[in-house]
């Protein structure tokens, strides 16, 4: 375990073993990331490509997903170098999910000033990989979009783009909001339930009888995220599972 304070937690990067739910733990792993671009996605697909050749000897038992915010896809050079270098014999990594939300919102940039391009995934045009454009406030969209697309990864595609094309309510966790860059958007979305609320009223209209489940799941969040937030106050320092530390550990001893 490592102690820590007054940093954004997912710069440290975070790893766990996940149940399946037909079997076995998944492991996952969350890429430490100390910079808010994009120098984080080829250290995601190096640990994958390690992984496939290591340990799984398939390039079907790891699925790398990079997420990125529509300016930083759009503006960091990075991202257009790892397209293209995707399907390359010495990188390839099975198939790769991107995961663009994509909030109109280039921290104070307006997009207008921000790109040439038409979409802020146009640099998959490169490579002609398929771009799946989804409303992010339909949550049941996003999820079929992006299974779609791990399909299409395991099937060797080098990119496939995925954007939520919904304005966010907030951009980071700064003071930065989108009301700044994009006000004439962003007065009409304030008034859009939070997706909590989309995703209960759409369970209702679809089946009527599951409306008090989608209501009792939530609660069952809260209430989690209630006891968490308790047991924080009383923590001087978080305590974090270092990131690939079962992999290190075969190597320190």
């Amino acid at each position: 375990m490592r102690d820590f304070d007054g940093d954004v937690k997912y710069h440290m990067g975070y790893s766990t073993d996940i149940d399946g739910r037909y079997g076995g733990a998944r492991a996952h792993h969350i890429g430490a990331q100390p910079s808010h671009l994009e120098a984080v996605d080829p250290v995601v697909e190096g640990i994958a490509r390690a992984r496939i050749d290591r340990e799984h000897k398939s390039e079907d038992a790891v699925v790398p997903i990079l997420v990125h915010g529509d300016a930083a896809v759009a503006g960091q050079g990075v991202v257009y170098e790892l397209v293209q270098m995707a399907e390359l014999d010495g990188y390839r990594a099975g198939g790769t999910i991107h995961l663009v939300v994509n909030n109109q919102v280039g921290f104070t940039t307006n997009y207008l000033d921000a790109r040439t391009s038409i979409y802020c995934t146009d640099v998959a045009k490169a490579t002609h990989c398929p771009v799946l454009h989804v409303n992010a406030d339909d949550a049941e969209a996003v999820v079929t979009a992006v299974a779609s697309h791990w399909n299409t990864a395991s099937g060797g595609t080098a990119m496939c783009s995925s954007t939520c094309s919904a304005i966010g309510s907030t951009a980071t966790t700064r003071a930065t909001s989108p009301s700044s860059p994009s006000p004439n958007c962003t007065r009409p979305s304030s008034s859009i339930p939070m997706h909590g609320s989309c995703i209960c009223s759409s369970w209702s209209r679809k089946a009527p009888s599951t409306t008090p489940r989608p209501t009792a799941m939530r609660a069952e969040v809260e209430a989690k995220l209630d006891t968490a937030m308790e047991a924080a106050k009383s923590s001087e320092k978080i305590h974090v599972t270092n990131f690939l530390g079962k992999l290190w550990e075969r190597l320190t001893g």
